[in-house]
């Protein structure tokens, strides 16, 4: 649901964008009318949410267990712990930036500024998946977040709801200013609650 928000402030401010009986997923599916399109998506999206995160636990937990069950710990144990859920989301975005920089996610026209939006995006999934890292005690946890974060991708909201070509800076997809607010409120508040959370001394082994 929070991954909505941001689609329908996107679809808000951009109304024209709308289309979905003009979408990808429409056209690949073969619907021409829009109760056929809410019926087959209310059929896949239960499957989707079931299924794509199960698809991607490996992958992610290679990522989690280095990114939130190392490092983050690891620089608790000399930075407070708002500062490490930052270095390491920080460290975590420049990470992407060899494949942002051939393209992925924002396209090759404007390197740079892929590279900077990913580490912003990082930032912020970051601190929600080390809240949840600190909260749960359990790599786990992210990992799950993780994995059904990347499983959108396959059913992407500018893939379900739109014809026009999207703009991955603004949205409707998460990765977009607009598109990932609904997360961008979310990391707020969970970093909020990790400036609540007790010193770095509590992740010393």
């Amino acid at each position: 649901m929070i991954a909505l928000i941001g689609a329908a402030v996107y679809f808000f401010v951009f109304p024209n964008q709308f289309d979905p009986l003009g979408s990808k997923f429409a056209v690949e599916s073969g619907v021409t009318t829009l109760p056929e399109y809410l019926k087959l998506l209310a059929t896949m999206i239960p499957m989707a949410v079931l299924i794509n995160p199960i698809m991607g636990l490996i992958q992610c937990f290679g990522e989690e267990f280095a990114w939130r069950g190392y490092l983050f710990p690891k620089l608790c144990n000399t930075f407070s712990v708002p500062m490490a859920a930052l270095m390491s989301s920080i460290i975590w975005g420049l990470w992407h930036a060899p494949i942002i920089a051939m393209g992925y996610n924002y396209g090759t026209e404007r390197p740079v500024l892929g590279v900077f939006a990913m580490v912003l995006f990082c930032l912020v999934i970051g601190t929600i998946q080390s809240y949840l890292f600190l909260k749960t005690k359990s790599v786990w946890v992210p990992v799950v977040f993780h994995a059904a974060l990347n499983g959108m991708d396959l059913w992407a909201p500018s893939t379900l709801l739109m014809s026009q070509p999207t703009n991955p800076f603004l949205g409707p997809d998460l990765i977009g200013i607009l598109g990932g607010i609904g997360f961008l409120f979310t990391a707020i508040i969970c970093f909020i609650k990790l400036c609540n959370m007790p010193n770095k001394t509590s992740m010393q082994k």
